[in-house]
């Protein structure tokens, strides 16, 4: 039985789909979509080239849309008498040229109705009596946009002879025609709360706004006249809007300031809310002033939001900001032509306002502002001051208390960025991206402690981050979240440049000339979103690999896409280590990998891992362990012959400097005249006993001539220089053996350097005096060596013995 039934009920679906035009011949359109939710039935037919409503339709649709097709009027009451479950239906942008009498009478049930885009005048022609009978529960209307160029707009009038029937109507979109008068049939529309008239989305053309246009449209509370060529309203036009609580007048440039404020003045009374007054005066207008008038028509009103935006104010009066209604939370004046002075010096008296918009409005070409003081209203939460050509760079400012969260500065020109700035500590959102920057001072975020986002993309602050070694710049920033330097130039980045952030979970590196990454992010625990795409980055080095490998957020994520990822030998640990770090990768597809010989256009760095591996593993472990063992060898020898030669290479060095200085260091044999009888060597601890003692002994009493390096050595030149200088003009080295001789490197340097030249010259000149006792495991092995093979004097402790001590050394230093 269920395969009988089949075939009727597809034939039922295939006609319900079906639409005909009589052009002499059967077409076949596309048919209509249904579909189902939770509350309602839709059919939808938009741009189905439909000339009539299409038949066999579910007769319990809810929702019918019919936008952009070709029907006319011929069958349109006949084809919706079925829909009595219809409560929303779409007939824009059709070819409707006039409606008939009771056209929708058996949509019982449409609350919403959408005309718009038709050609259907204000008249009596499109709209005849009884046009929308039977409509009780229509809540919204649109036919708006229905009137061409070439109407006469003579010939219309609002048409209250039908709307006025529609006693549920709350929101009408209808075109705007000169006559511009709600006549009494609108009376009874006392639901109607939404009235839109706007140029923007139809036609719009009411050059004079009269004192009665408004008189019957009582209930309103909401009026959209924007762009619609006003150039004239009386002072009463809006006396009767009591109830009206948003306005927009906005884009009627050929008002001036005295409509502006008849405007204003027929809402003293009215319980506005929200009044868009943007774009009233013309571009070329010369000094447009907002007047204390103005502010005095609005100061008892409840108005919250107030957008004067694109009339090129020049300046305020000077009572303005204290008339304004102490309700206002939002003021904006974009594209004004303010300058600093009262209005700036007063803004504290807007003690509500949480947003103000100065955007596209002021211009400075003060370089630096330095030790000023703002006052800011108390509870100002967001202020804008973008695209304004701003180039002041404040130095020690002061605000007063407020609760600013959110600064921007997008599009100026503030090419350093000063500070400190101080009282602005709830401030945690800044945007000053766009303007030039090449510098940031070092306390210029110093006063911003609750700053968790900064945006300062395309700048030029690649040249200053590069020479920030320490990390100054950020130095203040721990509480930062989000920080984006995409376009700014960078083509380095210092490893401390960010050391300060620890609480960064965003940070965007990308569109710079970034090449590599030495930088340090280990820190950034909290770290999600790491951005370093269209860059230069061939691959990444073991130890930045490392620090993201630290980093254990489940959730973080790295961008490397559009760079010139290099897949060779040289980079395979970087190719295997993002094949298995795979998930923390962001755009996946884009990642393409290169060679030296050119792009793998058909290859993703992901999937090139075993074949990279195989090219490499033939030639690249027997390469790397060759290399790492010869390598090692060469370095272990060298080392070996510099260690066991290291003193033999440093005597020569001098040797070959003094040479080079023409000085001759080198006498052979035992017949020359030497400078001195003898070079005293000893610690600086020692230094009274050499001084005195030797001085007293040798050279006074014994008339003998001695080399002391505090006394004899030439300033100027390096240490080393002079000890083997001294010991080459000496026929004897005197070692005064101690403790803290033993301590000494420059003490050890001269034994082993006359050491070096006895070798050398053949000539036995050390003699070794032991002034204090020393442990033998703490005596360098060459110096216990000649203590066990030679004779040595000792100092006696007792005064009878020293002269005996004193005779000795003088004979070993006199001998021939």
């Amino acid at each position: 039985m269920g395969s009988i039934d089949a075939c009727p009920l597809g034939l039922i679906y295939t006609i319900s789909t079906l639409s005909f035009v009589q052009t002499g011949q059967f077409i076949l359109a596309r048919p209509c979509t249904l579909r189902k939710d939770s509350l309602e039935y839709i059919a939808d037919c938009r741009n189905r080239n439909l000339s009539d409503i299409p038949h066999g339709l579910p007769a319990n649709i809810n929702t019918l849309l019919l936008r952009n097709n070709t029907i006319n009027i011929k069958h349109l009451s006949s084809g919706l008498s079925q829909f009595s479950h219809l409560y929303h239906l779409d007939l824009s942008f059709n070819q409707l040229r006039g409606l008939q009498p009771r056209t929708f009478i058996h949509l019982t049930s449409l609350e919403t109705l959408n005309l718009e885009g038709n050609h259907l005048p204000l008249n009596s022609s499109a709209y005849p009596n009884a046009t929308f009978q039977g409509l009780r529960y229509l809540q919204s209307l649109k036919i708006n946009n229905n009137i061409n160029d070439e109407d006469q707009f003579s010939d219309m009038e609002y048409p209250g002879h039908v709307l006025g029937e529609l006693s549920a109507l709350e929101e009408l979109f209808i075109d705007g025609i000169p006559s511009g008068v709600f006549g009494e049939e609108f009376q009874s529309l006392r639901k109607l709360r939404n009235l839109t008239l706007s140029g923007w989305i139809g036609t719009c053309n009411i050059p004079n706004i009269k004192d009665d246009s408004f008189r019957n449209l009582k209930h309103l509370t909401y009026l959209n006249m924007t762009s619609c060529s006003i150039s004239h309203i009386g002072r009463r036009a809006l006396t009767n809007l009591d109830n009206i609580t948003i306005l927009d007048m906005s884009s009627n440039t050929r008002q001036d300031t005295a409509h502006v404020e008849n405007i204003i003045c027929g809402l003293q009374n009215s319980s506005v809310e929200i009044l868009k007054l943007n774009a009233m005066v013309s571009e070329y207008a010369t000094c447009t002033v907002f007047t204390n008038l103005m502010a005095e028509y609005l100061h008892s009103t409840n108005l919250r939001e107030l957008y004067f935006n694109d009339n090129y104010i020049v300046t305020a009066e000077k009572e303005v900001l204290s008339l304004l209604p102490k309700s206002l939370e939002g003021l904006s004046i974009r594209k004004s032509r303010l300058v600093y002075g009262t209005f700036f010096a007063n803004l504290n008296q807007l003690e509500n306002v949480r947003m103000i918009d100065l955007s596209e409005s002021i211009g400075s070409a003060v370089p630096i502002i330095p030790g000023l003081s703002f006052s800011l209203p108390p509870k100002l939460e967001t202020f804008y001051c973008d695209d304004s050509s701003f180039r002041v760079a404040f130095v020690n400012v002061n605000f007063t208390s407020n609760n600013l969260m959110k600064i921007s500065y997008r599009k100026n020109v503030i090419t350093y960025w000063a500070g400190p700035m101080y009282g602005l500590n709830h401030v945690t959102d800044i945007d000053l991206s766009e303007n030039f920057c090449n510098r940031i001072d070092e306390g210029c975020l110093k006063g911003f402690t609750s700053l968790k986002i900064l945006r300062a993309n395309s700048n030029y602050l690649g040249d200053f981050l590069e020479n920030d070694q320490k990390g100054q710049a950020f130095a203040y920033s721990a509480s930062l979240e989000f920080l984006d330097l995409s376009l700014n130039r960078i083509q380095f980045l210092p490893v401390n440049v960010f050391r300060n952030l620890v609480s960064l979970k965003t940070l965007n590196l990308s569109e710079n000339r970034l090449t590599y990454l030495k930088v340090k992010v280990s820190h950034m625990t909290n770290l999600t979103f790491l951005n370093l795409s269209l860059n230069q980055i061939p691959s990444l080095d073991h130890m930045f690999m490392s620090q993201l490998d630290i980093i254990k957020s489940s959730v973080l994520k790295v961008d490397l896409s559009d760079n010139p990822l290099i897949c060779s030998c040289e980079t395979l640990s970087f190719v295997k280590w993002m094949t298995q770090r795979k998930d923390i990768f962001a755009s996946q597809q884009l990642y393409k990998c290169s060679s030296q010989s050119g792009w793998l256009y058909n290859e993703n760095v992901f999937v090139i891992l075993s074949q990279l591996q195989q090219n490499c593993t033939s030639h690249f472990g027997l390469a790397m362990g060759l290399f790492v063992s010869v390598t090692s060898f060469l370095c272990i020898l060298c080392a070996s012959i510099l260690y066991r030669y290291r003193w033999k290479l440093r005597y020569l060095y001098y040797i070959a400097r003094g040479r080079y200085r023409n000085v001759d260091l080198i006498q052979q044999g035992n017949d020359k005249e030497y400078e001195y009888n003898a070079f005293i060597s000893y610690a600086d601890e020692d230094r009274d006993f050499a001084l005195h003692m030797f001085i007293e002994k040798l050279e006074r009493e014994g008339n003998l001539q001695l080399c002391l390096h505090h006394r004899d050595f030439i300033p100027g030149e390096p240490i080393a220089a002079n000890i083997l200088s001294a010991i080459q003009k000496s026929k004897f080295v005197v070692i005064v053996l101690s403790p803290t001789f033993l301590d000494s490197y420059w003490c050890r340097y001269e034994f082993e350097m006359a050491r070096m030249e006895g070798l050398y010259t053949e000539r036995n000149m050390v003699v070794l005096v032991k002034y204090q006792e020393v442990l033998p495991n703490l005596v360098p092995r060459d110096l216990l060596y000649m203590m066990h093979t030679q004779t040595f004097l000792e100092y006696p402790q007792t005064i009878a013995d020293q002269d005996t001590f004193w005779i000795a050394l003088k004979d070993a230093l006199v001998t021939p």
